[in-house]
């Protein structure tokens, strides 16, 4: 399953991506998004590619990415 969220204005990830776990490529290039916390992504399990690109990220918080064991692409030029 690949979602494309690019371009939305997005700022707060809270809850948006609980239950999806067969997403395997996310993009959420171009958004207002300024922190990464543990909980925006707690079940994507099956997620090879995650696109944060472009965005205002000041803070990434640690192991936010722990359950994200397949990851291949992580891009946030």
């Amino acid at each position: 399953l690949i979602l494309d969220l690019g371009y939305n204005y997005l700022n707060n990830l809270n809850g948006l991506f609980e239950n999806l776990r067969i997403l395997e490529s996310l993009t959420l290039r171009s958004n207002m998004i300024k922190s990464i916390k543990k909980s925006f992504f707690p079940s994507l399990a099956n997620l090879v590619y995650l696109d944060l690109s472009q965005n205002q990220i000041e803070f990434f918080e640690n192991d936010s990415l722990k359950n994200q064991i397949k990851i291949e692409i992580l891009n946030l030029n």
